[in-house]
């Protein structure tokens, strides 16, 4: 991440509070249907272009693109921040100013601590492993989505 100020990253935290959403996603495995990933990602959506630009050239992370909205004909821009090494820079820097959604955060840096913990003590390519895996990180991603609003789901 690009270096920012102190009030860069609050705005950018105000704007993740009000406009924002901090998740961990499920995919399936494209080679075996048993498998999951977990894709983390913190986004902004708005019908403002000009802060999704700011975010994304400021941070220099991520990426932007706009669609039309579900709410009428206005276009949504969104900026995007997944993967973990720019998913934990920027929590790290605007964790401190999040006034709505700093359970999530909390709750993304436990996914990243036990994604690590498990790469290290349970990184084999077992069923059992995998199955250890996808049951620990969903029990975070259901909290997550809790959180969010969203309710628990089932895998």
């Amino acid at each position: 991440m690009k270096p920012i100020t102190e009030i860069e990253k609050s705005y950018i935290a105000g704007l993740v509070d009000g406009e924002g959403t901090i998740g961990i996603y499920p995919y399936k495995s494209p080679k075996n249907i048993y498998v999951y990933f977990f894709r983390p990602m913190i986004a902004i959506s708005m019908t403002s272009e000009r802060p999704i630009l700011w975010c994304y050239n400021t941070t220099g992370l991520g990426s932007n693109r706009n669609q039309l909205s579900d709410y009428g004909q206005k276009k949504l821009y969104r900026w995007q921040v997944g993967g973990e090494l720019e998913c934990i820079s920027l929590i790290e820097a605007i964790k401190p100013y999040l006034l709505v959604k700093d359970e999530q955060a909390n709750l993304l840096l436990e996914f990243f601590e036990l994604k690590d913990e498990i790469r290290r003590t349970r990184n084999s390519r077992s069923m059992d492993d995998i199955e250890f895996r996808n049951i620990e990180y969903n029990k975070i991603r259901n909290r997550m989505r809790v959180l969010n609003g969203s309710g628990e789901s089932v895998l």
